[in-house]
């Protein structure tokens, strides 16, 4: 396996059983190595009633799960605190559906009637809780309680009102006669009201007006013959009955609770990981007797999986299909490159940086992977512009501290503490070659020099580095080129032989000019024939390239089509040649930012040490001065490592998403992306909050 290929796939084929669909594809699942492919393959025929039987197994357990969650959320359960992915049914015969369809029955009859009587018994201690505040009005009154409500001329009321609407109640009663009394409690006030029968209808309109609420009398109240005090020690009574009801009924359910806890977290389990399989067997075709399974696999993950196959179906048969970069699958079939997944470097060691590559796009599968190039390249730029031994270290270390820390995470976390470790390594070795330490550059020598002292030499250094990253970029398009059979393209397209050329002769020329070995009046011939003829070539190329294949080649418009090869017309050449010329020119100056940004991270780290001397001398006692001194060392390198760290890492980036890559990468890659076991993060499901 090269790492400048993306991993090659094979194509696969499995045919099983019906009555082992369950296992084989469980096992594939758990595999995490395989891509299932969405478009069924076509077969001769179907059975209807197999496919029926598909379907409706996928909404029978989808059914069953929502009612295991009604279930686990009335009991409360927590599965955030068990571990999913260790949880899998194994082995598949010791648990079914349809047992704990059963099971889910017996506790929603366990559970319902149970919440049915907590909800009935939480509205009542509600009703009598209002209640009891409103009684306590005639605490100290000898009235009879039942008497208000069975009179015969008059209509008493028990209200709840919002104190911003009394004024639309007193409003609307301005043209009735009443009696009323209350108190106020938080924003609410609590009335009894007095009135005629004759106006009931008009009072109560009066109350629906005002948003009022009245608060509702118990039936055995309604006609109470004993003095205000028993009142409030009868309500208290109830009160104290329906709470020790509701106890009873939520002890009853916290019993429930811990005996099936571990039992439905088991089954929720199991029933998600079959609805992952029941919808997984949807895309599956569907034969006579069992099913095709049709997806992709990384080839060095296909040893030994027929072998394993047979463990679990040993009727099933599979057929591999390794394809070629070129799309080629046999001898008869291509294959659309744009249908190819694209799995980037399996090297350890480059894998994190697949992160970089992935946030821009993905390579085709005929293009080159670009990660071993871009972790050097983009760890040489990071740690050009942040060479600091002590900087460095410091980042170095917090990659250390994330991986401790994320070990268990998921690979993107982990990738990006890989990356920041490595980019902090990269700081401490052009540390030692720059000789700064924190930016005190007086403490080791330079191996190599001082980025402050050595401008013009960090400057040509910049530009050096543009014109190899520039000319690499290229190298790659050409390679890629001829390896999809386009050799027009990879000899006189835009990055091609000839634009490689024109750049290194222009390169080349201006160096030998600059440094006094030529003269552009004595050799402006050699000059312009070197400069001038890839500029031709690539011009005149219809015209090349048909005078020596005077016959139009069939090429691949894409993948697995063909289509003719259209000339480009005269103007349009020079007008692309311009393109090139501008864009050569202003890519190869960007790279001198990399200078100017390990010239300015050396003099904001050398600016910290003068900040220091100019403010701890303003400050009296060795006490202060310490205490300043060393306020401003911490702040100010955090601050240039989280800055200068954050822009540096940008700066990078974008060099190499908008120059290097541009010269190559044409992206439109689809990821491979294996199907898994349903991650953990479902398991983040708290019912308890």
């Amino acid at each position: 396996m090269s790492v400048f290929r993306p991993e090659k796939m094979v194509r696969l084929a499995i045919y099983c059983m019906a009555n082992k669909i369950n296992e084989v594809t469980s096992f594939l699942i758990k595999s995490g190595m395989i891509q299932f492919s969405k478009e069924q393959v076509e077969v001769p025929k179907k059975n209807r009633e197999l496919e029926e039987k598909v379907s409706k197994e996928k909404d029978r357990i989808s059914t069953l799960v929502s009612r295991l969650l009604d279930v686990s959320a009335k009991l409360k359960v927590n599965f955030s605190k068990y571990d999913y992915l260790s949880t899998l049914p194994q082995p598949m015969s010791s648990l079914s559906s349809k047992k704990i369809e059963e099971h889910i029955s017996e506790l929603e009859l366990l559970i319902n009637p149970l919440v049915e009587e907590i909800n009935t018994s939480d509205k009542k201690l509600d009703e009598f809780f209002e209640f009891r505040k409103i009684a306590m009005i005639f605490e100290k009154s000898d009235i009879q309680f039942g008497k208000l409500f069975n009179s015969t001329f008059f209509n008493t009321y028990l209200l709840k009102i919002k104190q911003e609407n009394l004024h639309l109640l007193h409003r609307g009663l301005a043209r009735i006669d009443y009696i009323k009394e209350g108190f106020d409690q938080g924003e609410f006030t609590y009335l009894i009201l007095i009135t005629l029968k004759e106006n009931d209808s008009s009072v109560k309109k009066v109350i629906r007006g005002a948003n009022a609420a009245e608060i509702k009398v118990p039936h055995h109240y309604l006609r109470w013959t004993e003095n205000i005090k028993k009142l409030l020690e009868s309500i208290e009574l109830d009160i104290w009955t329906i709470k020790e009801s509701d106890v009873e009924s939520r002890l009853e359910l916290i019993h429930l609770k811990k005996k099936y806890e571990e039992r439905l977290f088991l089954w929720y389990v199991y029933l998600e990981f079959h609805l992952q399989i029941s919808e997984l067997k949807k895309n599956f075709a569907i034969t006579e007797a069992g099913f095709l399974i049709s997806g992709w696999i990384p080839e060095k993950n296909l040893s030994g999986l027929e072998t394993t196959l047979k463990t679990y179906d040993e009727n099933s048969s599979l057929i591999s299909e390794v394809v070629e970069y070129t799309g080629q699958e046999s001898e008869t079939e291509q294959v659309n490159i744009e249908d190819i997944p694209v799995s980037l470097s399996g090297n350890k060691i480059f894998k994190p940086f697949t992160l970089l590559i992935s946030n821009f796009g993905l390579p085709r599968y005929n293009e080159m992977d670009p990660t071993f190039i871009v972790a050097f390249t983009y760890l040489f730029m990071f740690g050009l512009m942040f060479g600091d031994i002590g900087h460095g270290g410091i980042l170095l270390v917090s990659g250390i501290i994330l991986l401790i820390i994320f070990r268990n995470s998921g690979e993107g976390m982990k990738h990006f503490a890989w990356i920041l470790t490595f980019c902090g390594l990269s700081g401490v070795i052009f540390g030692f070659l720059f000789g700064s330490i924190f930016g005190n550059e007086e403490i080791i020598k330079p191996i190599l020099f001082s980025p402050l002292h050595e401008m013009n030499l960090m400057m040509l250094l910049g530009l050096a580095l543009g014109g190899i990253l520039l000319s690499l970029g290229m190298v790659i398009n050409i390679i890629q080129k001829f390896m999809m059979r386009e050799p027009k393209e990879a000899i006189f397209g835009e990055w091609g032989v000839f634009s490689l050329l024109f750049y290194w002769n222009i390169g080349a020329t201006s160096i030998l000019i600059v440094t006094g070995n030529w003269n552009l009046q004595k050799n402006y011939i050699v000059i312009s024939l070197i400069i001038g003829v890839p500029i031709l070539a690539m011009v005149l190329k219809d015209l090349i390239w048909n005078l020596f294949f005077p016959k139009k080649q069939k090429i691949p418009v894409d993948a697995g089509e063909e289509g003719t090869e259209h000339d480009e017309g005269f103007v349009s050449s020079i007008f692309n040649l311009l393109i090139m010329v501008m864009d050569l020119f202003t890519n190869t100056l960007s790279f001198i930012r990399t200078s100017a940004f390990a010239m300015n991270h050396a003099a904001m780290s050398g600016a910290i040490f003068l900040v220091v001397r100019a403010l701890s001398s303003l400050v009296k006692g060795p006490v202060g001065q310490e205490i300043v001194r060393w306020d401003i060392l911490i702040f100010g390198t955090a601050g240039i490592i989280l800055l200068e760290g954050m822009v540096v890492a940008i700066q990078a980036l974008r060099l190499e998403y908008y120059e290097f890559f541009s010269k190559f990468f044409s992206g439109g890659g689809k990821p491979f992306v294996p199907v898994k076991p349903v991650s953990e993060e479902v398991m983040t499901i708290n019912f308890e909050q």
